[in-house]
């Protein structure tokens, strides 16, 4: 047996890794599924420090959990992770906490979280003999797939909204030698084209769809953990987005309670500001436990991903972890005076009660 498949959520098909497709026939997103070998604290603990090779990257210390069938002279790294986690006394005091650590991922080789997730599924996307790698973007995403497909020395091709990319990002891509195509229309637009690209020309698509996205974002929760001693906090919290990382810590925390590492699941609180028109239909979804397929037109693509898939495995954190979304306003302005923007802004506020 394979040690990864494909499974569908949904009705539990599954498919090779090498299908290359990011959707079941019934139309929900895959999940990567391991078998994982045997692992412990210790093996992890001993690549601590590594200087060289895959296990030198904060994602690929944790090789066995994020994709144990892949070659280590297959792994694509600019050795993103091992970012820092540090305690914060004054936002613990405004939150009126006992202790507080902040996980900064604005540490990473782009600048943002992205590329642990893009490490995993670039080294899976080319070690299976792909291309061009592909993706639309407004900002993030571009940056981090363009970088490792220049370390990979494939092609990325990046579709972008007109008028609608964080300019340093796009600067990234540009620079890192993508061809950026812009696009008349917002972001759906965007996705649309690029989706019709891997149908139609080959292009391996690397925008959340991606199950190993999901996997190398796993190792945001696995390293805080090991940082933490194997220590779980009470409460991971951060930025809701499109609760694509609810649903990939977790699925760390309840494969790392599994195989021992941890001796408790903590639970996730995932935050929104009110103002976000997508704020308020996850809110409520994940409060009543259903989906908002009913109102699918209205919801912005990134909510879109959520309702038509994304949303299986955050429904199922929900449920496993004791997760839940919270939309705020007035506290997080008040929060952003006291957490500079760099520290805040990219997903990895975490909380130690």
């Amino acid at each position: 047996m394979a040690p990864t498949l494909l499974r569908c959520p949904a009705c539990q098909a599954t498919l090779p890794t090498t299908t290359g497709k990011l959707r079941c026939a019934c139309g929900s997103p895959l999940d990567a599924e391991h078998s994982f070998p045997a692992v412990s604290r210790a093996l992890f603990d001993d690549r601590l420090g590594t200087l060289d090779g895959p296990h030198a990257s904060g994602v690929w210390r944790f090789h066995e959990l994020i994709h144990p069938g892949l070659p280590a002279d297959a792994v694509v790294t600019r050795f993103e992770g091992n970012t820092p986690l540090y305690a914060s006394p004054a936002v613990a005091r405004f939150v009126g906490l006992g202790a507080i650590r902040l996980k900064h991922e604005g540490h990473n080789p782009s600048g943002s979280f992205k590329d642990r997730g893009m490490t995993a599924a670039v080294s899976h996307a080319v070690h299976h003999g792909a291309k061009i790698l592909a993706c639309a973007s407004t900002g993030n995403t571009s940056a981090s797939l363009a970088s490792y497909a220049a370390v990979a020395g494939v092609k990325a091709a990046i579709l972008v909204p007109a008028g609608k990319i964080a300019l340093g990002k796009m600067s990234q891509a540009l620079a890192y030698g993508a061809t950026t195509l812009i696009v008349e229309g917002d972001f759906d637009a965007a996705m649309t084209l690029v989706q019709q690209g891997a149908d139609e020309l080959g292009l391996t698509l690397l925008n959340s769809l991606n199950p190993f996205r999901v996997e190398g974002q796993k190792t945001i929760i696995l390293e805080t953990i090991q940082q933490l001693s194997w220590e779980a906090p009470d409460w991971f919290v951060f930025p809701a987005g499109n609760l694509g990382n609810c649903g990939a810590f977790g699925k760390a925390l309840r494969e790392a309670k599994e195989l021992g590492l941890i001796d408790r699941v903590p639970r996730l609180l995932a935050v929104q500001a009110v103002r976000d028109f997508g704020a308020c239909p996850c809110h409520v979804a994940v409060l009543v436990l259903c989906t908002v397929r009913a109102h699918l037109e209205l919801l912005p693509h990134a909510f879109q991903l959520l309702a038509g898939g994304l949303w299986h495995h955050s429904a199922q954190v929900v449920q496993s972890c004791g997760a839940g979304v919270r939309a705020l306003q007035r506290q997080l302005r008040q929060l952003s005076l006291l957490v500079p923007r760099a520290v805040f802004h990219e997903k990895h506020l975490w909380i130690k009660g």
